[in-house]
């Protein structure tokens, strides 16, 4: 988990991001849902981010 401990106490979440669980670090009603594909077929493609490198940085295949 990256950015474990570093929420809030009041937001719905336990970390940035998960490596073994992507899209799974938050769901908070002011956040929103983690972003992050858990699989390249779900790949963010987008002009902003570099491309996307960093919402789909641990994806696999």
């Amino acid at each position: 988990m990256l950015g474990a401990g570093l929420l809030m106490p009041s937001i719905n979440g336990v970390g940035l991001r998960s490596l073994k669980a992507p899209g799974t670090a938050y769901d908070d009603e002011v956040l929103g849902k983690d972003p992050q594909p858990d699989h390249m077929r779900d790949y963010v493609h987008t002009e902003r981010d570099n491309g996307g490198v960093h919402i789909s940085d641990s994806t696999h295949d």
